[in-house]
This record gives C-alpha cells, sequence and structure tokens, in this order.
C-alpha cells in the first residue's frame, strides 16, 4: 500500500499537467443513508472528492493484496480461511461504514466544508479527485502500475523537477508514515 501511495502521488504529479477526464459521480452508496441524514453536507463532499470510489478501490487492492500478506507472513498456512478473513476486512461496506462513523462531525464547519466543497467544485479541485481516482483504478493492473514505476525511476533519474516536489510533498505531509499508520 506505501508504494501505491507513493506510485500514485507520482503518476497524479506527472499526470496534473495534461487533462483528466472528470468521472461521472456515481449515486450514494445505501450505506451513505444515515449520515446523508445527519450531515448531508459531509456526503455531498464525500461524494464531490469521489471518497467512496476511492474507498471501493481501496477495497479492491486490500483484497488483491490478501495472498501476498498471505504468503510473506505465513506462507501456504491461510487457505480459504485467510480469503474470508481478508475479505472481511476490506469489505467496501465496513470501509465505508468505519470511515463515515469517524468522520469528527462536531470538527467540521459549515464554513470549512464549504470552502472544501468551492475548491472541489472547481475545475481543478474535480481534475485532482478524477485524477487520484484514475490512478488508483488504473493501479489494480499490475500492467499499468509496472509501466507508472518505471517511468517515475526514469523521471528520478532524469531530476524531473516534477519529481523533486512530488518528495517534498510526500515527505511535507508525511504520507508515507500516515499510509503506515492506516494500515
Amino acid at each position: 500500500m506505501i508504494r501505491r501511495l507513493s506510485l500514485a502521488s507520482v503518476l497524479m504529479g506527472l499526470a496534473l499537467m495534461s487533462p483528466v477526464p472528470v468521472l461521472a459521480q456515481k449515486a450514494l452508496p445505501p450505506r451513505a443513508d444515515a449520515l446523508a441524514e445527519t450531515a448531508p453536507d459531509v456526503v455531498a463532499l464525500f461524494g464531490v472528492i469521489g471518497l467512496y470510489d476511492v474507498l471501493d478501490i481501496m477495497s479492491a487492492e486490500g483484497i488483491d493484496a490478501g495472498p501476498g500478506m498471505e504468503e510473506d507472513l505465513f506462507p501456504g498456512r491461510g487457505g480459504s480461511a485467510w480469503a474470508a478473513v481478508v475479505a472481511n476486512i476490506y469489505a467496501s461496506d465496513r470501509l465505508i461504514d468505519r470511515f463515515e462513523a469517524a468522520v469528527p462531525l462536531d470538527r467540521l464547519s459549515p464554513e470549512h466544508l464549504a470552502t472544501l466543497r468551492e475548491f472541489f467544485d472547481s475545475d481543478l479541485g474535480a481534475r485532482i479527485a478524477a485524477g487520484e481516482i484514475a490512478a488508483r483504478r488504473a493501479f489494480l493492473d499490475p500492467e499499468i502500475e509496472a509501466a507508472a514505476t518505471e517511468l517515475a525511476q526514469t523521471r528520478a533519474a532524469e531530476r524531473h523537477p516534477r519529481m523533486a516536489q512530488l518528495t517534498e510533498f510526500i515527505a511535507v505531509n508525511d504520507l508515507v508514515e500516515r499510509n503506515v499508520s492506516g494500515a
């Protein structure tokens, strides 16, 4: 997951220079109904930034990583029980429910939500959100992930200025540590 975060950040940084099609916004999942009743502005923001799409992709990423985790932790001993545990941990509904339950609604002011919504409703905000979703979805394909890795290595070897910016962004925002903690 750490590698995917770094590669997705690099791919996003390189891709932001070109137009990214804005993805069609999916309807809210049924499990968002409870939060929609108590905090409709929050759910609307999550929809605009594509959070539910990202959580669905994270679900697929986690399930795909299951066999590798088994191989690293207890080779050949997990079997179908391990697959079921991983599927339960990374079930999309579960991820969404846990994420929504963790949202500190009391710390989100209407002004803050409006500012975020205004940004993500803008062309740049929509491009960033769509690019993140597209990059994460693309990285589910091992061939695309390998090509992105190769591109990132090439750009790093060339000392491409965007790589320094992305490296600084990852460091300043402590993205690797946050990803490790989140995992």
